[in-house]
Formats: C-alpha cells, sequence, structure tokens
C-alpha cells in the first residue's frame, strides 16, 4: 500500500451525521493505539506518514516516482519506500493514546480538557462540532468492529447502522450543511453528546 506526498486518507462521516462505512472500522480499529478512534471520531485528515502510523499504508514514494514503480512491479520488482515528509501523528500520539483510549464520549472530551498540549484543544473542538449522535455510534461501532473476526462481520455491521442513519435526521441535515448548502452550520438533533442516550445508541445495533 503506497502512499504519495499528495495522498490524504480520512473517514469524515461524523462530519455529515453518518458512521465510517465500506469496512473502513475493520482498519481503523486495528490501529496502533488510540490512532484509528481519534481518526474515525474526528474525521482526521492523514498525510503520507500518518496514513503509515495509522497502519493505513505500507511505504512512501514520492510521486514522482509512481511511473518506475509501475515499471518495477511489472517486471516483478517490490518498490523501495524513501522517508515521508514529516507527519503530525508522532508528535501528538502520548495524547491522543491516552484520550482516545476512554469507553465514553464524555471521558474522553473530559480527558481532552485536561490536556496542556494546543493540538488536544483543538481536536475538543473539533470533536463539538461534529453529530453527537453519529460520534457516540461510531465509539460504539469501532469498539465492536475491534472484536469482530473478518471484514465481512464488520461491513455487515456498517450495513445495519448505515440503515438507521437514513431514519435519523442528523444525515439529512449534515449533508445539506456540509455538502448541498456548504453553511457549515449543521444543527444537529439532539446538539449535545449528554442527550444521546445508551439506549438510543445501542439502536442502531
Amino acid at each position: 500500500r503506497i502512499v504519495t506526498e499528495r495522498s490524504v486518507l480520512a473517514m469524515p462521516e461524523t462530519a455529515i451525521g453518518l458512521c465510517p462505512d465500506v469496512g473502513g472500522l475493520w482498519l481503523l480499529s486495528r490501529s496502533p493505539g488510540g490512532v484509528g478512534t481519534y481518526a474515525a471520531l474526528t474525521g482526521a485528515r492523514l498525510g503520507a506518514a500518518d496514513a503509515i502510523e495509522a497502519g493505513l499504508a505500507d511505504l512512501f514514494v514520492p510521486s514522482s516516482k509512481l511511473p518506475s514503480v509501475l515499471e518495477g512491479l511489472r517486471a516483478g520488482l517490490m518498490p523501495a519506500g524513501s522517508t515521508p515528509p514529516t507527519g503530525v501523528l508522532g508528535a501528538e500520539r502520548n495524547w491522543i493514546d491516552s484520550c482516545f483510549a476512554a469507553d465514553s464520549v464524555e471521558e474522553i472530551a473530559g480527558l481532552l480538557m485536561q490536556r496542556p498540549e494546543p493540538a488536544a484543544a483543538a481536536c475538543l473542538t473539533t470533536l463539538r462540532a461534529m453529530s453527537p449522535t453519529a460520534v457516540k455510534v461510531t465509539l460504539e461501532a469501532i469498539r465492536r468492529a475491534a472484536q469482530m473476526s473478518s471484514v465481512d462481520e464488520v461491513l455487515a455491521q456498517d450495513l445495519r447502522v448505515c440503515l438507521e442513519f437514513t431514519r435519523h435526521p442528523d444525515l439529512v441535515e449534515g449533508i445539506r450543511a456540509m455538502v448541498v448548502d456548504k453553511d457549515r452550520k449543521p444543527g444537529w438533533q439532539p446538539c449535545v453528546w449528554e442527550d444521546v442516550s445508551r439506549e438510543e445508541v445501542l439502536a442502531f445495533f
């Protein structure tokens, strides 16, 4: 799995009131430490180095060398990776791993509030902007995906969860705010995590 300086990997579904799907949680639930949960809940955009750090890619190759990589592959030669441009995750893993190991969104938020790093504060702001229902359901989904033994199981969960989201007002509102009108001001229902009950989360599954 090759990335270049132009690569950006993200699963930003919580920004439109949805849960990461298409099997993405199979990969993110197996990322090291809290990286996968962080990416799933916040929709973080991962460049080349961060994608490798998260276990989503194997090698960095400058895009200018892709033609020679293709020629080598045709000849049966494996490409040699280069050192990617510096990413973000490496310097932030301490607070990411600590905060995103928590069992609830409220606990994650509480831990982020206690961290001195500016990036942790920025992360909390991002998290609060996402659909509260989507964030809570995504946390439950990624924890369940970590215990599953096949991609098929994760895809089956994706189907159940996403069908439930088609009945929830946040998906329509998120698409309106982020894709159609682009005002970036979704009116989530409910608008805070505290008003999303455990029973409502479990109903998605």
